[in-house]
């Protein structure tokens, strides 16, 4: 396809993709808000991370930055259906072409990679410059909810759509796999951000969990600004002495002997 042929198909394009990456956070943050806070909120009580309700207007907050988020992964996904379109990406249709083997290998090695990227990238992001111009507004939600999954500045934002632009021109990636690793990305957020631990608690921490970043795991990251880089795994903030395994102390009373304690918040740094 020539680019003077892509260009009368834009408009449809980019509507259609918006309302694909609305639709992904919104349904993803509003069954997890749904089911966790509403639904099973009862059930749950004795999993909730912190007794300290969302501010007042936080909703709302984190719906509007989100809104902005949507928008600019948007409009990397234009990018990359433009360029799939004019031959510049390894997206390929067929999975015969590189088997089976590689299909799984290749949704295994987009997650892992992710996860990388995030992880450097959001430490990047808590250093004094760039927390302070781009990171705190994520940072302001210092007990999230799941709405908070896309609440990020612009710049933030940008850094981490591109990933997904970088990884179609690295790697072959066949389209259902970039499909399941969108929708895993965007449940892991929401459930990183839900406020109630939702894993087994001494299978998170000292099991077969343990490499998996747990709710509360990310939840004492906001809380204390620092520490618990990681988005899915556990193992760089082990390898690069990164984590603060303080997070754990609250959660063996709580979660393992089903003993609801009354909870105070540490001190927000920047």
């Amino acid at each position: 396809m020539l680019f003077a042929e892509l260009i009368p198909q834009l408009p449809q394009v980019v509507a259609s993709i918006v309302l694909i990456d609305f639709l992904r956070y919104f349904l993803a943050a509003g069954l997890v808000y749904l089911l966790a806070w509403k639904v099973f909120a009862r059930r749950l009580a004795h999993r909730r991370i912190l007794n300290t309700p969302p501010k007042f207007g936080q909703i709302q907050r984190e719906f509007k930055n989100s809104m902005a988020t949507v928008g600019i992964f948007a409009l990397s996904g234009v990018f990359v259906h433009s360029m799939e379109k004019l031959g510049y990406t390894r997206i390929y249709v067929q999975i015969d072409q590189l088997g089976w083997s590689w299909w799984w290998a290749s949704l295994l090695l987009i997650i892992v990679l992710h996860d990388a990227y995030f992880y450097w990238t959001h430490r990047l992001l808590h250093r004094p410059w760039w927390f302070a111009r781009f990171h705190s507004t994520h940072h302001q939600s210092v007990h999230p909810t799941p709405w908070a999954a896309y609440s990020f500045h612009p710049v933030e934002a940008g850094t981490q759509a591109l990933f997904f632009v970088l990884v179609v021109h690295l790697l072959p990636l066949h389209p259902l796999v970039l499909v399941i690793f969108l929708i895993w990305m965007i449940l892991r957020n929401t459930i990183g951000h839900c406020a109630y631990e939702l894993l087994p608690w001494q299978a998170a921490t000292s099991g077969a969990l343990r490499w998996i970043t747990s709710t509360s795991h990310h939840h004492f990251h906001h809380a204390h600004n620092k520490g618990n880089y990681g988005l899915y795994f556990t193992y760089w903030d082990r390898w690069m002495h990164t984590e603060d395994i303080r997070y754990i102390a609250n959660g063996n009373t709580r979660f393992l002997q089903h003993t609801p304690v009354q909870t105070t918040p540490p001190s927000h740094q920047a």
